[in-house]
């Protein structure tokens, strides 16, 4: 009912946007729930979910957000906070400066897609299906203003001489309908310089190498919470180093895991 109330107000250069507040249980009908997602996007709405309540399917949520176009569902933890997040949602919709973005990585011979997770505004693993041989596909969707957007791509790239090399172009496709520009594109060239000096090659760029851990942080959490979500408790342990790039949230939720809460 939801998504036909929006598309009998589909308003031009508009930001459709549906705010789900559930507690995301179905009655067997999860599939269905994904196919409105999608039916979402084509329509140009994105689903932002909120979840509530102690059961919540966390999971079949994130599909739905990430699927419309949206983003992974927030859980209200307190009623008191409902206010409080609904504002949120309206202030980043009203910030929306660019709308339908996609970034497209074309590859050469010898580079080859292995993962794409976005790491900021949120940690996300866009999965296999935005990867094939030669190029990356990643559905950024509305871009705010004054709030960045990062992702991580990790390449596997076959040994070339020493020197610089292009190992990837990257475009980025965009509209701005309040100006009334649609299929806006980008491009740039990726390089990077291959060297057989060994202090060379063991130089990092410290943001990249930030997201790198943030990114298998968030993939270690992932294993030990799906690990306690199908046993009710949790054999893997995280080491300090990856610990300590969690936010204080999540190594709360890690603790009362270990402690068997």
């Amino acid at each position: 009912q939801g998504l036909n109330e929006l598309r009998r107000w589909n308003i031009p250069n508009a930001i459709n946007r549906m705010i789900l507040l559930t507690d995301g249980v179905t009655y067997g009908d999860s599939e269905r729930c994904r196919q409105l997602a999608r039916d979402a996007r084509a329509a140009g709405i994105s689903i932002y979910p909120l979840g509530i309540g102690q059961d919540w399917d966390e999971s079949l949520l994130d599909t739905i957000g990430e699927m419309s176009g949206g983003m992974p569902a927030e859980f209200i933890r307190n009623p008191a906070d409902a206010m409080t997040v609904f504002e949120q949602q309206f202030q980043s919709a009203v910030a929306v400066a660019v709308r339908n973005t996609t970034l497209t990585l074309r590859l050469p011979e010898g580079v080859k897609p292995k993962k794409a997770v976005k790491v900021l505004p949120i940690i996300s693993d866009f999965g296999q299906s935005v990867l094939s041989d030669r190029q990356v596909i990643i559905q950024l969707g509305d871009l705010e203003k004054d709030s960045a957007q990062s992702v991580l791509v990790e390449l596997m790239i076959d040994p070339r001489p020493a020197g610089l090399f292009r190992i990837a172009q990257a475009e980025l496709s965009y509209d701005v309908p309040i100006a009334n520009l649609i299929g806006e594109r980008v491009r740039d060239d990726i390089k990077v310089t291959f060297t057989t000096n060994a202090n060379e090659a063991a130089q990092v760029n410290p943001l990249v190498m930030n997201f790198a851990e943030k990114a298998n942080a968030h993939r270690l959490v992932t294993r030990v919470l799906d690990e306690y979500k199908r046993t009710g408790k949790a054999t893997t342990r995280l080491a300090p180093n990856v610990t300590r790039v969690l936010d204080q949230e999540t190594q709360n939720a890690l603790e009362q895991i270990n402690q068997g809460q």
